[in-house]
């Protein structure tokens, strides 16, 4: 995904955590000096006022913000059980169409939403967000949407890429051609094919382009949902079940929903 959203309440927990390490450092400290045989006199004076005010501090600050917190675990009960629906009329308004169940559904066919209400997780493309409101999520899925978009292959290309990176593979694992290979197994393979010149003159870092996860999903549901099945005079199969070993999951159009598209060869 792109750059990331900090949302306020992930700056708090950082002000908080910073604040801790502070008063831990600044109770090390004074143990430390209490225990040296410098003026303990002005020591204990000054200590113990200091102690008076921080209990008296800990005491202000903290009723005032478990009330908040209770009125605010009532609020998050209230939008937990109605994320799902509210996320769903946001994303169509959006423009987008969404496939799948309210737990676990593709936008567009090529973003993956995962939401967790139980636990306050929501994943976009395996991504988990800081801020669950419905506005920072439809943002973060537009600038995902856009990304990925932008990276995808034209079906036609990309069937002669799997094509190529399907005959890598049957060659390596010393099988005849025909034979039915892990989706998955097609990834490394692929990224391979999508390096250019430079990198294989000089493989380094800088080099390297990247073929992520999320894009390969994304270029399938594509070729599937184009219907493009030959290339070279050699004919696409897959095969989607409920076996997830090494399997992608994608949307499968044919089916007219999700599902784990576990075997690729050609005939």
């Amino acid at each position: 995904m792109g750059r990331k959203h900090t949302s306020p309440w992930a700056r708090l927990k950082q002000q908080s955590a910073s604040l801790r390490r502070n008063i831990e450092r600044l109770s090390h400290d004074f143990v430390a000096l209490s225990a040296s045989n410098g003026d303990a006199i002005t020591g204990a004076n000054l200590a113990q006022a200091e102690v008076d005010t921080w209990r008296k501090l800990l005491g202000d600050v903290l009723v005032p913000t478990e009330n908040a917190l209770r009125s605010m675990r009532q609020r998050a009960i209230e939008q937990s059980e109605t994320l799902d629906t509210r996320l769903s009329r946001a994303v169509r308004d959006a423009g987008f169409v969404l496939y799948g169940e309210a737990s676990s559904f593709f936008v567009d066919g090529i973003v993956h939403i995962e939401l967790d209400t139980t636990k306050g997780i929501v994943r976009i493309n395996g991504e988990p967000l800081t801020d669950l409101s419905v506005e920072q999520i439809q943002s973060c899925l537009v600038q995902e949407v856009e990304r990925l978009k932008k990276l995808l292959t034209p079906p036609d290309k990309f069937l002669v890429l799997v094509l190529r990176a399907y005959e890598a593979e049957v060659s390596q694992q010393k099988k005849e051609f025909g034979t039915q290979i892990q989706t998955g197994a097609l990834l490394w393979q692929l990224t391979l094919l999508k390096q250019h010149a430079t990198f294989r003159s000089n493989p380094t870092a800088d080099n390297f382009r990247p073929y992520p996860r999320e894009v390969f999903r994304g270029d399938l549901f594509r070729l599937l949902e184009a219907n493009v099945t030959v290339a070279e005079g050699r004919q696409f199969r897959y095969a989607s079940g409920s076996d997830t070993d090494g399997a992608i999951f994608t949307l499968v159009p044919q089916l007219g929903r999700p599902a784990h598209v576990g075997r690729i060869w050609f005939e």
